[in-house]
């Protein structure tokens, strides 16, 4: 059986941060991002994990960082070593005191539905100032290898039910580059 968001990463705390945060692709990737940013923006780092690196780059580019994520450990790990606000909310309820510059989403889509995601993403779009930016991280559908997903023809996407990740089982959807 697929383990929930919040239990699953409660568990991993530190340990998602230390497999994950020294991507040198995501490093190159955020810092472009960033740079499209206004100084000093109001950002939102959805699904922050523990703050690293997502909302510890935004903080070091002299950035107003709010960090929200299902998991109170990752807000626990993230208060404590990111300069920024950080509380334990759900992107699918949350909404912000005031609209935002950018909103990042990195790897933090993955167990939603397909509907959810859609939704998601009008949703993050909403919560922007006038050219405000959301930036989404993700995986693609072509980077899950043959015969090791579900391909949904509806949605356009590629489903990986009780996904083996990181000693437990998830349920992920990856969509493909045009979905």
């Amino acid at each position: 059986m697929a383990t929930d968001e919040e239990t699953l990463f409660d568990y991993l705390g530190k340990r998602y941060e230390d497999a994950y945060a020294d991507s040198p692709n995501l490093v190159a990737f955020l810092e472009s991002a960033i740079k499209e940013l206004p100084a000093q923006s109001r950002v939102l780092d959805v699904g922050c994990g523990t703050g690293k690196p997502v909302a510890d780059m935004l903080a070091s580019a002299g950035h107003q960082v709010q960090g929200i994520d299902v998991s109170q450990e990752m807000v626990k790990i993230a208060s404590s070593q990111v300069s920024g606000k950080f509380q334990k909310a759900d992107m699918r309820t949350y909404t912000p005191d005031a609209p935002l510059d950018g909103v990042f989403v990195i790897f933090s889509l993955y167990q939603l539905t397909p509907g959810e995601t859609y939704s998601m993403c009008y949703r993050l779009s909403e919560w922007l100032k006038p050219g405000g930016i959301v930036v989404v991280g993700t995986t693609l559908s072509s980077s899950v290898p043959p015969g090791q997903g579900v391909r949904d023809r509806t949605w356009n996407c590629m489903r990986q039910l009780g996904k083996p990740w990181m000693d437990n089982r998830t349920n992920e959807t990856f969509f493909s580059e045009h979905g």
